[in-house]
């Protein structure tokens, strides 16, 4: 993409022709097949991290540190697909989450800690939630099950017990109709 820019800015016409573009994008894109670093947005890997607590730019800037290795912030910024003026803030977050160590040179150099060390551990916590939040939710529905089988307090059946949500006309027809269709006696 750079080289295109630089390509555009110093051509001799001031518009350039459809082959010349032609050209550009070829240029560019045998560019980026030829970049020794793969491509670092993987939008499963990111929805994971997110779910670990990552922001969607912390996600990016950490896989692209895991692939690239240590490398300064612009390049970073290049990799990772985060806007440059966001990208520090980003790195810093990380750092303060203990997932990026931070080398004071000149340009500062950024490494990615092992996943193991931290991620590891937030995941388990995760899953140990859920499998409490599960129990819990099976807990509940056994008590709801309960409450409408014996008709709550009032000996009601289930279905009176029931708050309905019916959107549109026809679904209302569908509902009626098989009412009516399950009445044993009469309707009233």
């Amino acid at each position: 993409m750079v080289s295109a820019v630089s390509l555009y800015e110093h051509s001799a016409s001031p518009k350039p022709s459809r082959g010349d573009r032609d050209s550009l994008v070829r240029l560019e894109s045998s560019f980026f097949r030829s970049s020794p670093i793969p491509a670092v947005i993987d939008e499963q890997e990111i929805g994971a991290l997110q779910l670990l607590g990552l922001t969607c730019y912390e996600a990016k800037a950490y896989l692209a540190l895991i692939r690239t290795g240590p490398v300064s912030g612009g390049k970073l910024a290049f990799y990772s697909h985060v806007p440059r003026p966001k990208l520090y803030g980003t790195l810093r977050g990380l750092e303060q989450k203990g997932l990026v160590h931070v080398a004071p040179s000149k340009p500062e150099t950024f490494t990615a800690v092992s996943p193991l060390a931290v991620l590891k551990a937030k995941a388990e916590e995760i899953s140990d939630q859920a499998a409490a939040g599960l129990e819990i939710v099976q807990k509940l529905a056994e008590e709801y099950e309960l409450k409408a089988t014996s008709g709550g307090e009032l000996g009601l059946p289930r279905e009176a017990n029931e708050l309905w949500h019916i959107d549109g006309r026809k679904h209302i027809y569908q509902s009626v109709g098989k009412m009516l269709r399950r009445a044993v006696k009469s309707v009233s």
